[in-house]
C-alpha cells in the first residue's frame, strides 16, 4: 500500500512503546516499592518515638485518726472550693475529750492547791526553826556579854584591894578568869554554829517561797502538773488536735462524704480532695526500656490538641515491671508488660488531672510546613 493512502498507519514521533510498557507494569512497580520500604523498615528495626500517658491524679481521702462524730466543715469549704496545703477543712466532735481534759485539769488544780499548802506548811516550819536559831544567838550573845562583865567587875575589885604585887592579883583572879574565858569560847562556838544554821535555813526558806510563788503564778496546767498527770494531759491534747482535719496538699474539694452528726471510724473518709497535678505518668513497653533514661528531656502534647507542645523531663523510671491489658493481642487475656515512667508536670500547660497526653522522646514537629500552617512556634522550634 502506498504511503500516501488515506488508511495508512501514521507513526508518531518519540518512543511510545517504552512508556506503554512502563504504564502496563505499574502494579509490579508498586509491589517492588512496598517490598523496598518493608525491607528498609525491617533493617532499621522498630522506631520508638512516643508513648501514651496521663496527668497523674492525686486524690487525698481526708479521714480522722480518732473515731467519733463528724462535727462540721470549716468555713468556706464546699464542693469545688480550692484549699491550700495544711489548711483546716473539717472538724470532728471533741466533746468526750474535752470532758476528760476538764476532769484531769481539775485534778491537776486540786493537786496544785495541796502542793501550795504543803509549801506554806514547810515555810512555817522553816521560819519557826529560824526564830529558834535567832533566839539561841541572842541568848549566847547575852551570856557572852554577861560573862565579860563579870570578868571586868572582878578585875576592878582586885584593883581596889591594893595588893602588893601583880602576882598576888593573878593568883586570886587567874582561875576565875580562865573559867570565864572558857564559857565565852563556848558561847562563841555556839554562835558560829548557829550562824551557819541560820544561813542554811534562810536559803531553804527562800527556795520554798520561790517555788511556791512560781507554782501559784503559773496558768498552764501542763507546766505545773506532776509528771504522770502532765503525760496524760499531753496525750489528751494530742488526741484532740487530731480531731481537726487538714489538707495534706493543695487541691480542689471533689466530694463531701459525711454529714454533720454522722459517726466516722478511724481512717474512714470525710471528704476527698483532688490535688494539683505535679507529674505525668506514662507506660513504657519492656522492649523499649533502653530508649529512655532518667533526666532525659521529653515533650508533652495533650491528645485533644496536639498543636500544643510543652517541655518536660523524665523524673523516675519504675524499678519493677507492670502489666496492662493488651486489646491488640491475639487473645482476650493478652497483657502488655512494661514499666511506669513519671515525667515532670509542665506548670504552664494547665492540664487537668487524668487528662490523656502523648509523651514524645523526640521533638514532635517533624513536619515543619504543616506546623507553620498551624502557627505552632513550639513545634517549629522542635523540628
Amino acid at each position: 500500500m502506498p504511503s500516501d493512502h488515506p488508511n495508512a498507519l501514521v507513526r508518531r514521533k518519540g518512543r511510545p512503546n517504552t512508556w506503554r510498557r512502563i504504564v502496563n507494569l505499574w502494579p509490579l512497580l508498586v509491589w517492588i516499592g512496598a517490598i523496598a520500604v518493608a525491607f528498609w523498615a525491617y533493617s532499621q528495626g522498630v522506631v520508638f518515638r512516643r508513648m501514651n500517658g496521663a496527668v497523674d491524679p492525686y486524690q487525698e481521702n481526708v479521714s480522722p485518726l480518732e473515731e467519733g462524730y463528724f462535727s462540721k466543715l470549716a468555713d468556706g469549704i464546699v464542693r469545688g472550693s480550692h484549699v491550700e496545703a495544711n489548711q483546716i477543712v473539717a472538724y470532728m466532735s471533741d466533746t468526750v475529750l474535752e470532758e476528760k481534759i476538764s476532769i484531769l485539769t481539775q485534778e491537776i488544780d486540786t493537786r496544785r492547791t495541796e502542793r501550795i499548802r504543803n509549801y506554806n506548811d514547810d515555810i512555817l516550819k522553816v521560819e519557826s526553826e529560824l526564830r529558834k536559831i535567832e533566839g539561841d544567838l541572842v541568848a549566847a550573845q547575852a551570856e557572852t556579854e554577861a560573862t565579860q562583865r563579870e570578868i571586868d567587875s572582878m578585875v576592878n575589885r582586885m584593883k581596889a584591894l591594893n595588893l602588893n604585887t601583880e602576882a598576888q592579883r593573878l593568883a586570886l583572879t587567874g582561875p576565875i578568869v580562865s573559867e570565864f574565858n572558857i564559857k565565852i569560847a563556848k558561847y562563841n562556838a555556839i554562835v558560829g554554829v548557829r550562824v551557819k544554821d541560820k544561813t542554811q535555813v534562810e536559803n531553804d526558806r527562800d527556795r520554798l517561797v520561790q517555788e511556791r510563788d512560781i507554782l501559784a503564778k503559773e496558768t498552764d496546767p501542763a507546766k505545773y502538773a506532776e509528771r504522770n498527770q502532765a503525760a496524760q494531759l499531753a496525750q489528751l491534747v494530742k488526741r484532740k488536735a487530731r480531731l481537726t482535719l487538714h489538707a495534706a496538699r493543695a487541691g480542689t474539694i471533689d466530694r463531701i462524704l459525711k454529714e454533720p452528726g454522722e459517726f466516722v471510724k478511724q481512717g474512714e473518709g470525710v471528704l476527698k480532695i483532688v490535688g494539683s497535678p505535679t507529674q505525668i505518668i506514662g507506660f513504657l513497653a519492656q522492649d523499649q526500656i533502653n530508649q529512655i533514661s532518667q533526666g532525659q528531656k521529653v515533650w508533652i502534647t495533650p491528645t485533644s490538641d496536639r498543636t500544643k507542645i510543652f517541655d518536660s523531663k523524665v523524673l523516675y523510671l519504675a524499678p519493677r515491671m507492670n502489666s496492662l491489658p493488651d486489646s491488640t493481642g491475639p487473645t482476650a487475656n493478652s497483657r502488655l508488660f512494661g514499666r511506669d515512667v513519671l515525667c515532670e508536670y509542665p506548670a504552664s500547660s494547665h492540664l487537668l488531672p487524668g487528662q490523656t497526653v502523648i509523651i514524645w522522646i523526640e521533638p514532635p514537629g517533624e513536619i515543619p510546613l504543616l506546623n507553620r500552617w498551624m502557627s505552632n512556634k513550639d513545634a517549629e522550634a522542635g523540628k
